[in-house]
């Protein structure tokens, strides 16, 4: 199964996007309006890049079972264990280590949201609720990234099941039920079964993100079909394609404060939910568009883009960190631009740090324990 290197480079532009909105989060108390509500957003679009991220990961993860290379449920959990906790479990300690020498440090000029972060002395709740990592806690104060990874997991855990339906299935079936469960997770915004404790942590959420996932899936289960579809559209058409994608997936937020303000108050409360469908549109029109063309998949596959999707999970986990300690550190002892500068490479340097030596060996870790059962279970068949 050939890779394909032009998600890992939108995987890691997406990454970046959430970078520079965390930067602008410290640096503003209100982000200016120019960068809020001009095409700028689009490389500051953080939330919008989780939905993305989302979108791939159905994608990607999704492609194992159709090439058939899932040998065993219990496989695939050991790789997805290795793929996303054991970076996140070395980047949370490392986490919970530095905020221990900047509890209670405020820096009067920078944000409310700078500095909630490493507000509080952590307790056993709170490393036990982070080791945990699947339960529905506080996911704000010490990574706030976190929150996606709380919902990855638990999607991982079932995204075998989903698979049988996927394979099984038509589209039609497997949107139908997606769209089942994002409903019953709309049913949480009325009735507020359960509370999100962090951001967006609630198990009802997660029927909301699972369709994401089906939606990643569906797309790779399609994509010859969807990409022979856009290559036969007229140049004007692919020009509005173009446009519609990229409107849906940095303006579909705005449909919350525009119902606000024509006085739609009942839609507000669903805005987030109908903003990531605007923005997993978008996502699968962007996914569709790059892969449909060559040029486009050349220009994607570029070794420092690679590279830096190869880095995005851990530029992912470190960039939050590294922002905090470097802004304690240095904001005002010289240039912001400087700081800026310092904060960036250092993100990089640590990102690179963190693939070489963590997220590499445990992938390697998790392919070696994998094969080993395998063989373990052959020479068992073998000898009965």
């Amino acid at each position: 199964m050939k890779r394909l290197e032009e998600l890992d480079s939108m995987r890691g532009i997406a990454a970046l996007t959430v970078l520079i909105w965390h930067t602008m989060l410290i640096l503003f108390t209100a982000v200016p309006a120019i960068a809020l509500y001009s095409p700028i957003y689009f490389v500051m679009s953080g939330d919008e890049a989780v939905i993305f991220f989302f979108v791939l990961s159905g994608f990607v993860m999704s492609l194992p079972f159709y090439y058939g290379s899932i040998v065993s449920y219990t496989n695939y959990l050991v790789k997805r264990f290795f793929r996303i906790y054991v970076p996140y479990l070395v980047t949370i300690i490392i986490t919970f280590l530095l905020s221990t020498f900047f509890i209670n440090e405020k820096v009067s000029d920078l944000s409310p949201w700078f500095n909630g972060k490493w507000f509080n002395h952590f307790n056993s709740h709170d490393i036990f609720s982070h080791v945990l990592l699947i339960g529905n806690f506080s996911t704000t104060e010490y990574n706030p990234v976190i929150w996606s990874l709380v919902q990855e997991m638990r999607i991982s855990i079932i995204f075998p099941v989903i698979m049988i339906f996927i394979i099984k299935y038509g589209w039609k079936v497997n949107l139908g039920i997606g769209f089942i469960l994002y409903g019953i997770a709309q049913l949480n915004e009325i009735f507020r079964f359960q509370r999100s404790i962090g951001f967006h942590t609630s198990f009802f959420e997660t029927l909301h993100y699972t369709f994401i996932f089906i939606i990643g899936a569906l797309i790779a289960k399609n994509r010859g079909i969807l990409i022979n579809w856009y290559n036969k559209r007229p140049g004007f058409y692919k020009v509005i394609i173009i446009s519609v994608a990229f409107f849906s997936y940095t303006y579909s937020r705005l449909v919350g404060p525009i119902m606000n303000k024509l006085g739609f108050t009942t839609i507000v409360h669903f805005a987030y939910s109908i903003k990531d469908i605007g923005v997993t549109l978008g996502a699968i029109l962007f996914i569709i568009i790059i892969l449909s063309n060559k040029k486009q998949a050349k220009i994607f596959s570029n070794e420092l883009l690679v590279l830096n999707g190869k880095l995005s999970y851990s530029l992912y986990l470190y960039h939050v960190p590294v922002l905090l300690v470097t802004f304690h550190l240095f904001y005002n002892l010289i240039p912001i631009w400087f700081l800026l500068l310092v904060s960036f490479t250092l993100t990089f340097f640590i990102s690179f740090i963190s693939y070489r030596f963590v997220e590499l060996p445990s992938i390697n870790l998790a392919k070696v324990i994998t094969r080993n059962k395998s063989l373990h279970k052959g020479h068992k068949k073998a000898a009965s």
